[in-house]
């Protein structure tokens, strides 16, 4: 807190997250609540979250170069304003189709890719070094602030002012972001833009290439290729986390209340996890990939003892320790990237880093919902929670040579 008094603008770009989370769930209750009045139909309604999650991927190509060749403040704040538009296309949903909510929803993440990469690559440059830690858990713990009680609020509010007050207040959200953003004072970048000539002209916009030079600048650097690795493997269990509706309505027959608490439950460990990881991530990265292997073994650990739990209250504190890890994990990649990656390359290895986490989580998804029906929730919970605790135990053994060596050279400093 005593970060968010002090900088303000870091707590202008905090903020700025915080009302445009806010909103998309606002928007994902509201809509997911219209499909199934409409359509009536689960995999519609299921659709709403796969659009939340593979547009980004679509988006990579272009959008780490844009956060490296653009003004970043700038970018957001134009991302923002497309964002206002696309939201509003959720207003015509009830009476031109659906389809036009999923697009909408499609085409708000598509165009989200590109302020994450952005962000995260502004943070180094709005906060001073020794605050980088507690800003990166500050970031990573407001998307689990708002899991455990944005969808709740978002279902009150639509419950009392009805779905296009909803769908409204994300427009708002969006808007109100992007003027947050705009009063931003601190340069994001140390050149703007960083893709630019000696004369501070920018060459014509070659993605692929310049996609290419991150890609080869990761797999020439072993302590990058090994951190950005962190999050792909923890991301091909994170799909179990799909499940936790059939989990809560089949094995404990708790209907839409148990779903709720265990999403909240995912939520106060993802909030909890970035926070505990602080003073992890300021001993640097030969603490920072042990930690991760470790975070990945707690989050197969978590969901390892959901079938077993003997109510829905004992689930959700194994789905929350599941989560903590998950979102420790999160934020100490990230912040490994951050002080390891070169400033002019800053912004497409973070969206390299997304694009990996996206691919295996949209992949994870895709398993988790087959193995639930062909086998059982259970089951599939079961192979997922075993899939991260093998990746875990590979993690560390593969990543082990480098910390253990940055560990005796830094032991052997004066």
């Amino acid at each position: 807190m005593g970060l968010l008094r002090r900088n303000r603008d870091f707590r202008l770009l905090y903020f700025a997250q915080l009302v445009s989370y806010l909103g998309d769930w606002f928007a994902t209750v509201a809509l997911i609540g219209l499909i199934l009045d409409e359509t009536g139909s689960e995999v519609l309604a299921a659709a709403v979250f796969v659009a939340q999650v593979l547009p980004g991927l679509f988006a990579t190509p272009i959008a780490g170069p844009a956060a490296d060749r653009h003004d970043r403040r700038r970018l957001v704040m134009v991302v923002c304003a497309a964002q206002v538009v696309a939201a509003s296309g959720f207003l015509l949903a009830g009476t031109v189709g659906v389809g036009l909510g999923l697009a909408a929803q499609a085409a708000i993440s598509f165009l989200g890719a590109f302020v994450a990469p952005a962000v995260g690559a502004a943070v180094p440059h709005l906060v001073e070094p020794d605050d980088l830690p507690t800003a990166n858990a500050l970031q990573s713990s407001t998307w689990g602030t708002m899991l455990a009680a944005g969808a709740g609020i978002g279902g009150l509010f639509t419950a009392a002012f009805g779905r296009d007050a909803a769908f409204l207040a994300d427009v708002a959200s969006f808007a109100l972001a992007g003027a947050l953003i705009a009063g931003i004072r601190r340069p994001m970048s140390r050149t703007e833009p960083a893709l630019a000539s000696s004369h501070g002209e920018r060459p014509r916009a070659q993605p692929i290439r310049e996609l290419t030079e991150a890609v080869r600048h990761v797999r020439g650097d072993v302590q990058l290729s090994k951190l950005i690795m962190a999050k792909f493997g923890l991301g091909l269990s994170a799909g179990v986390a799909g499940l936790l509706a059939v989990i809560a309505t089949d094995g404990f027959g708790t209907g839409d209340g148990g779903i709720g608490a265990l999403l909240a439950a995912r939520g106060v460990g993802a909030f909890l996890g970035p926070m505990a990881a602080a003073p992890i991530m300021r001993k640097g990265n030969r603490a920072i990939m042990p930690a991760c292997a470790i975070c990945a073994l707690v989050f197969g650990i978590g969901y390892g003892l959901v079938p077993a739990a003997g109510s829905i209250a004992v689930a959700a504190v194994f789905v929350a320790l599941a989560h903590f890890g998950g979102g420790a994990n999160w934020v100490m990649s990230t912040y490994g990237l951050q002080v390891s990656a070169p400033d002019r390359l800053m912004g497409r290895v973070l969206s390299l880093d997304f694009a990996l986490a996206s691919a295996t989580l949209s992949v994870s998804f895709l398993g988790a919902g087959v193995l639930g029906a062909v086998f059982s929730p259970e089951t599939g919970v079961l192979v997922f929670a075993a899939v991260a605790a093998v990746w875990a135990v590979f993690y560390w053994w593969w990543s082990r040579p480098l910390w253990k060596r940055d560990a005796v050279v830094a032991n052997s400093i004066p």
